[in-house]
């Protein structure tokens, strides 16, 4: 669980951003929305998972994009994909198929860390939200119980 949007997750490796024990270091070159470097501390979830599986070169695996995708399109999302039809399924959804919402996992992130009671400097920081604190209540504040966001934090591999 990290607040990393995919375009980033996918140049996680020591030439492009590295990741070390105590967090990950995204350069303002990297950041083409705000221009401002960022330091994300290491989620102990992350933590968890890199442990089980380090990081070798690359995070994301060949065609990532394709496969994520088709990943969205096997749990029901309305999102096209042509790696689907060897599991049985037409490239075009189903019109009624609910809509991926756009940044849903960093989206998740930033809720589980606001129920978890993170400082919100530091998520705003590690977001590089420019909206300030309010942004961060208005968007987060109350949109997921403590329960919920611990749950979500005990999520840990099993193993290779």
């Amino acid at each position: 669980m990290c607040n990393l949007c995919p375009r980033f997750f996918c140049y996680l490796c020591p030439r492009f951003i590295p990741v070390a024990k105590e967090g990950i270091s995204v350069p303002a070159s990297s950041d083409r929305k705000n221009k401002r470097r960022r330091y994300i501390q290491m989620p102990l979830p992350l933590t968890r998972w890199l442990k089980t599986y380090p990081i070798d070169k690359y995070v994301c695996p060949p065609n990532y994009n394709r496969k994520q995708i088709a990943l969205k399109r096997l749990a029901g999302f309305g999102v096209w994909s042509d790696y689907v039809e060897k599991f049985g399924l037409e490239e075009t959804p189903d019109e009624n198929s609910p809509q991926w919402p756009q940044n849903a996992l960093r989206h998740t992130a930033a809720s589980v860390a606001v129920a978890l009671k993170k400082p919100l400097s530091d998520l705003l920081f590690e977001h590089g939200h420019g909206g300030g604190e309010e942004t961060l209540k208005k968007h987060y504040l109350g949109l997921m119980p403590k329960s919920e966001a611990k749950a979500i934090w005990a999520i840990v591999p099993t193993g290779k």
